[in-house]
């Protein structure tokens, strides 16, 4: 689980420096096929769960519950603004539902990407990505 936040994170950075000339790539994720969002922070990722499609251009999704899992010890070294965590990338989490998070929509703009009505953006996908960093 914890590869496909990297190829997340690492696709959402190469899209995001591609031009808006040619955003095919963002339009190919709108299909109906995806089942979850990941809204992405400055360098963290949170999980959400598609609720539904209004159309092509207009979601709903709904926080998902991300607890991380009890295997993962973070190590950090000396360095950075205190110390830096050297294993970030391995982090694991149980997803669930909660019926009880807030239900936002979420529209596809005209520059390809996905984002609230805070401008928040978002990335669709088969899979829940939940990422916090440790070294920012």
């Amino acid at each position: 689980m914890y590869l496909y936040c990297i190829l997340v994170v690492s696709e959402l950075y190469y899209l995001s420096t591609r031009s808006n000339d040619n955003n095919q790539t963002h339009t190919t994720m709108t299909t109906q096929a995806n089942t979850y969002a990941s809204q992405i922070g400055y360098s963290d990722m949170r999980a959400y769960e598609i609720i539904e499609f209004k159309s092509e251009k207009k979601a709903f999704v709904r926080r998902l519950t991300a607890k991380l899992k009890e295997t993962f010890k973070p190590e950090f070294v000396t360095g950075g603004f205190f110390a830096t965590c050297t294993n970030q990338w391995q982090q694991k989490y149980d997803y669930s539902q909660n019926t009880e998070n807030e239900v936002l929509a979420i529209r596809l703009h005209k520059d390809g990407q996905w984002r609230d009505s805070h401008r928040n953006r978002y990335i669709l996908g088969e899979n829940p990505c939940e990422f916090y960093d440790y070294n920012f």
